[in-house]
């Protein structure tokens, strides 16, 4: 297998390098393009999440002050019907006598009851004695029940019309708001006339709010939950009930002895709950239930002592500005790719001459005289490796005018050399000696001087005939 020349080394680094500076630019230029992006993302995704907030609160104020105004409406209409009953001439009649008269007493309970089938929230109608004792109603089985221990009756016999707190009912078992007037003759009070209305419509209005993440609940002035948007969470209090108000449930029977165990809620709602009763305005606050962050709007009952309060989760309220700043971030990511792409094109498009001046540059220091770089532009680079291949040009001619200028000295080097190696010409010898005169009139022998003007060398011994002449005794 063959291998690469150095040259072919050069040029495949120089590539390399050029490839990777285009690289390198292209990721500088979309990084700062998708840091720039991700900047205004971020701007953006806070902004779109305070818009969202505000929005959300908007409607969290709304929805909770609209339920709360059906809620009051509920209550000021019964309490209204019970007023208009407590001063019906019936009324009067039967507390004026008419409820020791069986067929009197009879006829009076078909009255009541025709106002509870006129009335669809209204369950039952009731007048109660001095002694708290249910002596006339529209229900039959609620008559000799005796309910002086309720709170709404003993303030009708004090004279103060009232409307109860949320009660589940002793004989039906489930929750019902109670409204009390006290029915007078002359000016003395003669008894109690008490409405009882179901509590499905403020269920059904507190139901409505559910959805999108929202929750709603109905709370007393005790801070017992008394309906939920997620039944689950149903006669749970927001704070530790005192041993005072625990005592108060259990005489007043209001929840028929439940248990009312209390909610892992941050302390913030308990302050702002009682703030709010206090003051009679809507709160706005963030608070966190059951691992989660969430926004609620309290908002006060006017015709009772109940708290009103929308929650959402916070991550409800960022859902939109989350999915917004997803949404970017893949476009910002699309964006960059493309122009990463893009630049690092146009970049390698750009470096395309400066390569092919660079690859030039290593073939001609390599010694390739004739390397030139190729002329695309006339814009600096063109200008730039025109230049290159006008010097190369001058130091190619000068290269090759140099090699034969040394080439011609050197045949003339070895010419002389050769010419003083060889003897030429006359050389004076004496006749008789055979030393030779040189240039400087000298003699010398035969020998040296032969050995100094050549490059030969002597080895002495005896010819024949010399033997013969000088050694005549040694010839054999």
């Amino acid at each position: 297998m063959d291998t690469p020349s150095p040259s072919l080394w050069r040029s495949a680094r120089v590539k390399l390098r050029a490839v990777s500076l285009s690289t390198k630019l292209s990721f500088a230029i979309a990084s700062v393009l998708f840091l720039g992006l991700l900047g205004i993302g971020g701007l953006a995704y806070y902004r779109e999440r305070e818009q969202a907030e505000q929005k959300e609160l908007r409607d969290l104020r709304f929805l909770s002050e609209r339920v709360a105004s059906q809620i009051d409406a509920y209550l000021a209409t019964n309490h209204g019907v019970v007023r208009h009953l407590a001063l019906a001439r019936d009324v009067k009649e039967y507390l004026g006598g008419g409820f020791s008269d069986p067929s009197a007493s009879e006829s009076f309970n078909r009255w009541l009851k025709s106002h509870v089938q006129g009335a669809s929230d209204l369950s039952a109608v009731f007048v109660v004695s001095l002694k708290g004792d249910i002596i006339a109603s529209s229900d039959r089985s609620f008559i000799g029940h005796n309910i002086a221990f309720r709170n709404y009756v003993q303030e009708a016999l004090r004279g103060r019309p009232s409307t109860s707190d949320w009660i589940i009912g002793s004989v039906t078992r489930t929750p019902r708001v109670f409204s009390a007037c006290p029915a007078y003759l002359d000016t003395q009070i003669a008894g109690v006339v008490v409405t009882e209305v179901t509590v499905d419509s403020i269920a059904q209005a507190i139901g409505s709010l559910k959805g999108a993440g929202r929750h709603a609940y109905l709370a007393n002035e005790k801070g017992i939950v008394l309906v939920h948007s997620d039944p689950r969470l149903n006669y749970h209090s927001i704070a530790p009930l005192s041993p005072e108000t625990q005592r108060e449930l259990r005489e007043g029977r209001q929840f028929l002895g439940r248990e009312i165990p209390q909610l892992a809620i941050s302390q913030n709602v308990v302050e702002a709950y009682r703030e709010t009763l206090a003051t009679g305005e809507a709160l706005t606050m963030l608070y966190n239930f059951e691992e989660a962050q969430k926004w609620a709007v309290l908002q006060p009952v006017k015709r009772q002592r109940w708290v009103m309060g929308v929650s959402v989760p916070q991550s409800v309220v960022e859902a939109p500005a989350r999915r917004a700043l997803q949404v970017l971030l893949l476009e910002s990511l699309l964006i960059g790719a493309f122009v990463f792409v893009a630049a690092w094109l146009i970049i390698r498009r750009l470096l395309l001459p400066i390569q092919k001046l660079s690859e030039a540059m290593a073939r001609f220091a390599a010694g390739e005289g004739t390397a030139r770089s190729p002329v695309h532009s006339e814009d600096e680079i063109g200008r730039l490796s025109g230049e290159f291949n006008t010097m190369a040009g001058m130091i190619h001619e000068q290269h090759l005018r140099l090699n034969e200028l040394l080439e011609e000295r050197t045949r003339n080097l070895t010419q002389s050399r050769a010419e003083v190696r060889s003897l030429r010409g006359m050389i004076p010898i004496c006749s008789y000696c055979k030393n030779i005169r040189d240039d400087r009139g000298a003699w010398q022998q035969l020998e040296y001087y032969i050995r100094e003007r050549s490059e030969a060398e002597f080895s002495h011994g005896i010819c024949p005939q010399c033997m013969k002449k000088h050694f005549p005794d040694h010839i054999c």
